[in-house]
């Protein structure tokens, strides 16, 4: 089912946290500073902000009107942004340095968008997914309540075999690569419920199971602060791999 994150974009800003410095530094390594970037499924541009800290020239694309629209209310390094289809995208052949996609290949792990992403590549370029997979108890809690509303049923991915690595390679990549590592995010139970409202199945839900699934993941989130805050324990997962 095609996501509706325009939706929810104001939860997504408030919400969602950025990636921690470790993976920009990986990238610049890998590519160098100097490099073109396009950031795909950029969301409301929160990665996006980020890659601009540390690369020369950085666009974000994003199929929802929404998102964008987001993100160019808060875009004070005038970061250029485009509406457009991972299928279709609005750039010459060979063009960048480095494709990434922070929390989003697996709405586009697709062949066509593959290809997509190796046409604007620049020979050697490098393309970069990065995920964060919290399987602690905020995913877990969240999925149990909000699985149980009509409106968010069997809501999944485009890709239920998604392995970036392993798609990568299938695709024809050169040196791929995989680096896990793990971070803590404390955060108040407020920022927990922006949170989870970001999430894509929240956006399936009506108003009213919105309004009930809302009390009843207070009540169980609040039930896990420890001073005030929830620690949530994430393993984010880097996968490159270079065009021939």
């Amino acid at each position: 089912m095609k996501p509706q994150f325009g939706k929810i974009a104001n939860a997504y800003s408030l919400g969602r946290r950025g990636y921690p410095d470790k993976i920009y530094e990986i990238l610049t390594d890998k590519v160098g500073a100097e490099s073109f970037v396009l950031d795909l499924g950029c969301g409301t541009g929160i990665a996006t902000r980020e890659l601009s800290a540390y690369f020369e020239s950085v666009t974000g694309v994003d199929f929802d009107k929404g998102m964008i629209k987001a993100a160019e209310n808060d875009n004070d390094q005038e970061i250029p942004y485009f509406v457009a289809k991972t299928k279709e995208l609005p750039f010459p052949d060979n063009y960048f340095d480095l494709v990434t996609a922070f929390g989003s290949f697996h709405w586009f792990a697709d062949n066509d968008s593959i290809a997509e992403i190796q046409r604007v590549l620049k020979p050697k370029g490098t393309f970069a997914v990065i995920n964060k997979n919290d399987k602690n108890e905020v995913r877990s809690i969240f999925s149990e309540v909000v699985g149980s509303f009509k409106g968010a049923e069997k809501i999944g991915t485009n890709n239920r075999q998604y392995r970036p690595k392993t798609i990568l390679v299938e695709h024809g990549f050169d040196s791929v690569e995989k680096v896990i590592f793990s971070v803590s995010e404390k955060c108040s139970l407020k920022r927990v419920l922006q949170l989870v409202q970001s999430w894509n199945s929240w956006s399936y839900l009506s108003k009213e199971e919105a309004e009930k699934a809302l009390l009843l993941l207070k009540d169980r989130y609040e039930s896990l602060l420890v001073d005030g805050f929830l620690t949530r324990e994430i393993k984010i997962g880097l996968v490159t791999g270079q065009k021939k």
